[in-house]
């Protein structure tokens, strides 16, 4: 076997196994974010007593890779991403002296948060909008790296020393939540719906066009 070929095997064989390890944390993670979510869920319940009903307060388990909380006319969607993904050179994490000595530290897998309004997947409203609020990044050693909520991107800045535990996951769902709730709502301009075809009619189910504002996502990109 050539030394060409020797190296091709070798990055081969360290690619497949550190993805193999990121997706088994991240799944590990995503399972026990989805097991907080439910006792955060009944949590909330208790406290609010017979309020519980109105708010109409769920957890519900889609799948393997899925979950949803309702409340209050809010659908949060949390997905687990397929692929394991890196970052761009120039990211910040790429920047970290602790992924630089360990290149295979910057390879991760990907949680992701969706806002909906409840009501635009009950009556299929398609042409509602969803935000994403948040993305959780999990790598080998579970260390992580958030984008989209402002508050944890600010208290959890150096992947270094950002370990994965039961109180960020925690953190993750309340703050999750607080963005849902500090959206607003509104209706499409008048104009823009003075006329509709048929066709648009019979493709709608209640009342369609809605969108949400109030909430700002944080990215993770350096000011140059």
């Amino acid at each position: 076997m050539t030394e060409e070929l020797n190296n091709l095997v070798s990055k081969i064989r360290v690619k497949s196994q550190t993805q193999t390890i990121v997706k088994q944390q991240t799944k590990e993670v995503f399972n026990k974010l989805k097991d907080n979510a439910r006792n955060l869920v009944k949590e909330i319940k208790e406290t609010l007593g017979e309020e519980a009903k109105n708010a109409k307060l769920e957890f519900e388990n889609i799948s393997e890779y899925e979950f949803h909380i309702m409340f209050a006319g809010e659908l949060l969607v949390f997905n687990l991403h397929s692929t394991i993904l890196n970052f761009p050179p120039e990211h910040i994490t790429n920047k970290s002296p602790w992924v630089q000595e360990d290149e295979s530290r910057g390879f991760f897998g990907v949680i992701l948060a969706y806002n909906f309004l409840t009501d635009s997947l009950k009556y299929k409203r398609m042409h509602d909008t969803g935000y994403l609020i948040s993305r959780l990044f999990v790598n080998k050693e579970d260390h992580f790296f958030i984008e989209g909520l402002t508050q944890m991107s600010f208290l959890y800045p150096d992947i270094k020393s950002n370990t994965i535990n039961d109180k960020v996951l925690d953190d993750y769902l309340r703050l999750g939540l607080q963005a849902a709730l500090e959206t607003t709502p509104v209706m499409t301009p008048f104009e823009q719906e003075k006329q509709i075809s048929v066709a648009e009619k019979l493709n709608r189910s209640m009342l369609g066009n809605v969108k949400k504002v109030g909430f700002q996502m944080i990215s993770s990109k350096e000011d140059n």
